[in-house]
């Protein structure tokens, strides 16, 4: 298992490389005279730049198989992901240092009440509680989430509780899938995921949701949720929480065949990109200091480049 420092992470589908950016933002992040979204400048750093970058591969015991989804914990100090249990009968969540050490099953003890893997681990920034989804997702059908509750905390999980989300609007004849790509904002209480919808026309449209969770005595429920936008899938927030960061896949007006990274102002719904190339991009993170990020990106592979370059409206985008 390989991370990259520093440390921020990301994961996503359909995607082919990893890319490191420098940003040059506007200081004010306003927008341009003629009232067109923004658009963040970016530079990729050089081979050299890249390489210079510490890597570190986890030694892990030759039992514990196929591992995926790393994360880093709230304090830095470990590494929380997902893997096969050493019998092959579940997929478990771990904690494990970088160096190695400290290897410990966070959810092996926990009930279960079928075999769906604990997948996508995400950190509260409190240090007791992890994010996961529960069973595989596709773009056809979506897991459910969870949260892990460690005590006293994650770094020392003496014991372990499930503890399901519930999602608002399960019951709407219009819901296609009800919860995808759970995200935790920096505050620790707002939380952001995507719906499957149909619209007026029967298509299905990706429809971005915020809210704020909160425990109740047998599960989490999602308070207050409201629509951000149906541009596309919800994947991160930025690192002061004041915007939530969507994969537009073929939805950007003018920009069909372009898939990229929006930011949507949870305040004032305002709209600005994050990136604007002609391939790929879809997971972002940034770094907590806003001045760079990570990107699952398919420039350079000539993935969608040939199509993309002619800008041209699309049949599904507003």
């Amino acid at each position: 298992m390989t991370r990259t420092r520093p440390r921020s992470s990301i994961a996503a589908a359909a995607v082919v490389g990893l890319l490191l950016v420098t940003l040059a933002a506007c200081a004010d992040g306003s927008e341009g005279a003629d009232d067109t979204p923004s658009t963040t400048e970016a530079t990729t750093p050089s081979a050299d730049e890249v390489d210079a970058l510490e890597r570190t591969i986890v030694d892990l015991p030759a039992e514990l198989r196929a591992a995926r989804y790393p994360v880093w914990s709230a304090d830095g100090e470990a590494l929380v992901f997902s893997a096969l249990a050493p019998d092959g009968d579940t997929v478990e969540i771990y904690r494990i240092a970088p160096d190695g050490t400290g290897l410990a099953c966070l959810t092996c003890d926990v009930a279960r009440g079928d075999d769906e893997p604990y997948l996508k681990p995400i950190a509260f920034a409190d240090g007791e509680r992890i994010l996961i989804r529960l069973g595989e997702q596709s773009p056809v059908t979506n897991g459910t989430h969870a949260v892990i509750e460690c005590a006293p905390s994650v770094a020392d999980c003496a014991t372990a509780t499930l503890v399901p989300i519930e999602v608002p609007a399960t019951d709407d004849e219009a819901l296609r899938q009800p919860q995808r790509e759970f995200r935790i904002a920096p505050d620790g209480e707002t939380v952001g995921f995507t719906q499957v919808r149909a619209d007026a026309e029967g298509a299905e449209r990706f429809v971005a949701i915020v809210g704020h969770l909160r425990r109740e005595d047998d599960r989490y429920v999602v308070d207050d949720p409201r629509a951000i936008t149906a541009l596309g899938e919800l994947k991160n927030f930025t690192p002061d929480g004041t915007e939530a960061l969507v994969s537009a896949f073929t939805t950007l007006p003018d920009r069909a065949a372009d898939p990229d990274v929006i930011a949507i102002d949870l305040a004032t719904g305002d709209q600005r990109d994050i990136t604007d190339n002609g391939d790929y991009d879809e997971d972002l993170a940034f770094a907590p200091d806003g001045g760079s990020y990570a990107v699952f990106s398919a420039r350079t592979s000539g993935l969608f480049e040939t199509v993309s370059q002619l800008r041209r409206p699309n049949d599904v985008g507003p």
